[in-house]
């Protein structure tokens, strides 16, 4: 597998394991099931947001590097 792709999958998944970790606090509960997140119309559309606002920086952050830019900039 493509060095690229693989640290985009790692990147996706540890962000995600990170905003598990977030909402298993809020709610002081693992399972994701009993959050209003997942039981709500409102919530669900929250996490679809959530997932396309990490899916979208980690494309820029490629596209960034694949143009030269750094953090610094």
């Amino acid at each position: 597998m493509d060095n690229k792709v693989f640290r985009q999958i790692v990147e996706f998944v540890l962000t995600n394991v990170v905003w598990y970790g977030v909402f298993a606090l809020i709610y002081f509960d693992l399972n994701p099931l009993n959050w209003w997140l997942f039981q709500n119309l409102a919530g669900r559309i929250i996490i679809i947001l959530l997932q396309l606002s990490i899916y979208f920086r980690i494309k820029k952050q490629e596209e960034d590097l694949k143009n030269g830019k750094t953090d610094e900039e």
